[in-house]
């Protein structure tokens, strides 16, 4: 067996001449009992004028059936699982020799679980203080009041600026180069944020971003653009003052100290929650770098071009603004990492027999059947399966993250959510 650079698997087969003769004197003996040729009884045609009239086309037959059987007998001996439907390349064919061909295939990845124990996973640890509760109050709870800000951009500001951007020092021409957005809520470019947070009012920089290959924007693809940045405006939340008539407009119906408990309670929720975020994606990114795979290309092409149908729609979504992030920006790379991650996790699952309880799963259903009452039954039985393959993936990281020992970082509740979003 040979292996490309693509992956696939040239195989070549060798079927011995008497196994094909045998075949096809076979089937000629038992052409010739259905034929039905003018001049002869049914059934005592000669074998001659079978041969001289079908010979050929038994051949193709013949050779076809063997081929397809012998290569099923070595996919089974060398328990070879192929993707797709194979392609066979036969030689010619010669009367009394062996019989020649190749085969080439794409074979399932070989998925082994090398390693599963990590050293570098950090864990936040937040111990939140007052201004932390008054953040949380704030921009968890309604609250619709902006005012301007004085102080730097800070996780929860809302921020405008004036950009513009460029190409090979030309201006790209755009519908709009003012843009405001929510810090720390992925609506702006990574490389932005970074550069921006801290920032105060009027200032300027520059920011170069190398765009993706199969970026939306087509004058663009795979290019280096620049975008000259001014801050505008920062606007922070309006305080909330907590006593008991701002309880009343909210129809809380108990004490204030009930109402703080109830806040630290979902804090300590919304903690929980970031830090699973967290450690998934450093657990995800560990386990396909100390698990190698070696992906067949059709897999990667085909998960690349529904990555890429996707950010079109997003990008089309946000009125093609090229300050807003997509879902996904270098999208041969997250196509190989989605692939591999799903592959490795599912042999987590498996070789630990992680499974859903069915309780769980019936609530989790029920919720399904009640929101998409309006969709068809398939829609529904499609989403039931990727509710419970979800499931699955998360019971097999906080496997993981169990037998991992984990580096505690301590951090504050607002940067909490910024590592939740940008690791």
């Amino acid at each position: 067996m040979k292996t490309s650079k693509d992956s696939k698997k040239y195989i070549k087969i060798t079927i011995p001449h008497d196994d094909i003769n045998t075949a096809i004197k076979k089937e000629l003996l038992s052409f010739s009992k259905k034929i039905k040729i003018n001049g002869f009884r049914a059934g005592k045609v000669p074998i001659q004028i079978i041969q001289k009239n079908y010979q050929t086309t038994i051949e193709k037959k013949i050779i076809l059936k063997k081929m397809k059987e012998k290569f099923l007998d070595f996919i089974l001996e060398k328990k070879i699982v192929p993707i797709k439907e194979p392609k066979y390349y036969p030689s010619k064919y010669i009367t009394g020799k062996d019989f020649i061909y190749f085969v080439d295939i794409e074979k399932y990845p070989s998925v082994k679980i090398r390693k599963k124990k990590f050293n570098n996973i950090k864990k936040l640890i937040v111990n939140f203080d007052d201004q932390d509760t008054q953040f949380f109050i704030d921009n968890f709870i309604y609250n619709n009041n902006w005012i301007e800000k004085k102080d730097n951009i800070n996780i929860g500001d809302e921020v405008t600026i004036r950009y513009k951007i460029f190409l090979l020092d030309k201006k790209i021409n755009l519908d709009n180069s003012i843009y405001s957005f929510f810090m720390g809520k992925n609506e702006i470019l990574k490389e932005i944020e970074e550069k921006i947070f801290f920032s105060s009012k009027n200032e300027k920089f520059s920011v170069f971003i190398n765009i993706d290959q199969y970026y939306p924007e087509e004058k663009i693809q795979g290019k280096e653009i620049k975008i000259e940045i001014k801050v505008l405006t920062i606007k922070e939340k309006e305080k909330q003052l907590i006593n008991e008539e701002s309880l009343k407009l909210m129809n809380w119906k108990n004490s204030i100290e009930k109402f703080f408990e109830k806040i630290n309670q979902q804090m300590k929720s919304e903690i929980k929650n970031i830090n699973f975020i967290y450690l998934k994606k450093q657990i995800i990114s560990n386990l396909i770098s100390e698990n190698p795979i070696k992906l067949p290309f059709t897999w990667i092409k085909r998960e690349s071009k529904l990555l890429k149908i996707y950010n079109d729609y997003i990008f089309k979504k946000n009125k093609k603004n090229l300050l807003i992030p997509l879902p996904y920006n270098n999208i041969i790379l997250q196509s190989k990492n989605r692939i591999k991650s799903k592959l490795l996790l599912n042999k987590i699952i498996e070789e630990n027999n992680l499974q859903i309880n069915d309780e769980k799963l019936r609530i989790y259903n029920k919720k399904i059947i009640k929101e998409y009452k309006n969709f068809s039954q398939k829609n529904i039985e499609t989403k039931k399966e990727e509710i419970k393959n979800l499931l699955l993936e998360n019971k097999a990281i906080k496997f993981l993250i169990k037998k991992t020992e984990k580096i505690k970082k301590k951090c504050s509740f607002k940067k909490a959510i910024y590592y939740a979003l940008n690791t």
